[in-house]
C-alpha cells in the first residue's frame, strides 16, 4: 500500500426526505426514505497489477447517487413478528454510466421471529442482493446472491442461554469481492452465561 500526496478532498452533497407511519396499536410500522446526492473527487484504492501496489486515487468522474429505502415491521402477535427491508440505490459514475463498484442496485432482507414459549425464540432471516461490480477489476460483474439463515435461542435458566444457528442454509456459493471466498453452510452452537 502506498500513499498519494496528490489526492484532492472528496466533496459530496445529499438531501433526503422520508416518512415513518405507525398504524393504531403500533403493531404495524412503515418507513420510507428517498435520497439524492452527488460526489466529486471520490477517493478509492486502485490496485496496480504491474507493481502489486495499492494506492488511493481520486475517481475521474462525478458520481450521482439516488435511492429509495423502505422498511416494515409487522407484529402479528406478542409471539410472532416480521420485518422487511428493501433498498434501491443508484450510484452511477457519470463518465461511464456504470454503477459504482461494490454497490448492488437492489437489496432485500426479511426476518421472521417466533416465540413458541417464553423461553424459546426461533428466527428465520433471508438476504438478497442483485449483481454488482467488483472493486478490481472494476468492470467485472459479480453475480447477485440470496442467503437463508435459521437460528434459535432457549433460556435454560434466567442466566444461561443455549443458542444455535445454521447460516447459508442453501450452501450458496457467492463472493463479496472477486476471489474473496465466503463460507458455505455453517453450523454454530453457543452457551451464554450471565453473572
Amino acid at each position: 500500500f502506498e500513499g498519494n500526496p496528490d489526492l484532492e478532498p472528496e466533496e459530496t452533497w445529499m438531501w433526503d426526505a422520508g416518512a415513518d407511519i405507525s398504524l393504531p396499536g403500533d403493531r404495524v410500522r412503515f418507513s420510507l426514505t428517498y435520497y439524492v446526492g452527488e460526489a466529486d473527487n471520490g477517493i478509492f484504492n486502485v490496485f496496480d497489477v504491474t507493481t502489486f501496489t495499492s494506492r488511493p486515487q481520486n475517481i475521474a468522474s462525478v458520481v450521482e447517487m439516488a435511492g429509495l429505502e423502505a422498511e416494515a415491521q409487522i407484529e402479528f402477535s406478542p409471539r410472532a413478528a416480521l420485518s422487511l427491508a428493501y433498498t434501491n440505490a443508484r450510484s452511477e459514475i457519470v463518465a461511464t454510466g456504470q454503477q459504482l463498484f461494490g454497490r448492488p442496485e437492489n437489496e432485500f432482507s426479511a426476518a421472521l421471529t417466533v416465540r413458541p414459549t417464553d423461553r424459546l425464540t426461533l428466527v428465520a432471516d433471508t438476504y438478497w442482493r442483485s449483481e454488482f461490480f467488483s472493486d478490481y477489476p472494476q468492470d467485472f460483474e459479480l453475480d447477485g446472491y440470496r442467503l437463508l439463515n435459521l437460528s434459535g435461542r432457549y433460556a435454560l435458566t434466567d442466566s444461561i442461554d443455549l443458542s444455535a444457528s445454521i447460516k447459508n442454509v442453501g450452501d450458496e456459493a457467492y463472493e463479496e469481492k472477486l476471489g474473496d471466498n465466503t463460507f458455505g453452510r455453517t453450523f454454530e452452537a453457543r452457551i451464554t452465561a450471565r453473572f
